[in-house]
């Protein structure tokens, strides 16, 4: 498979006003040993002129970080939209019901609850007073807080949360015990 890239690359001295032109596109980056590198240009660093590349196979995401002493060439093969460039980042999308949150919900509140962590419930929205947020479907990753310290302990106690089965009694129980 032969890509073809425009040369726009070595310049005289690289700078970070120079190089701000490759970021968010496809380039094909060859370093002063000849390995060639492909990748997006996710950003480049203004102090050390450092290149950082993104590269993607199937479900796997690298980073690499190439000092500008170390870059020979750098062509751009193909101008991706910032769009593209976000999705690379983007959280999966791994599809939920409202039946799996609320159960995801009942086993979090039992579990916080277990652990004296006094949590209350706005909407779909679990709140620990108002330092901490979790947001359906309440996993790790849709916890919201300013306070990292809290955050951290709260995503380390989901983390430790058992894998156990909610049933449907379960559920109704939790919520009975919400309203009385």
């Amino acid at each position: 498979m032969v890509i073809k890239c425009e040369r726009e690359y070595p310049l005289a001295k690289p700078t970070a006003l120079n190089l701000k032109n490759f970021v968010q596109k496809y380039v094909k980056l060859v370093t002063e040993d000849g390995s060639k590198h492909f990748g997006t240009v996710y950003t480049i660093d203004p102090v050390s002129t450092s290149v950082i590349l993104v590269q993607r196979d199937s479900d796997k995401m690298r980073l690499l970080l190439f000092p500008e002493h170390n870059i020979h060439s750098l062509d751009i093969c193909n101008k991706n939209s910032p769009a593209q460039l976000q999705q690379l980042f983007a959280p999966s999308t791994t599809a939920w019901n409202k039946e799996m949150a609320e159960i995801q919900l009942c086993k979090l509140k039992d579990w916080l609850k277990a652990n004296r962590i006094p949590i209350e419930e706005d909407g779909n929205i679990l709140k620990l007073q108002d330092v901490l947020e979790i947001h359906p479907p309440y996993k790790v990753e849709n916890c919201v807080s300013t306070n990292e310290v809290v955050l951290g302990r709260i995503q380390g106690l989901i983390t430790s949360m058992p894998e156990i089965g909610v049933t449907s009694e379960n559920k109704e129980e939790s919520k009975n015990e919400h309203i009385a």
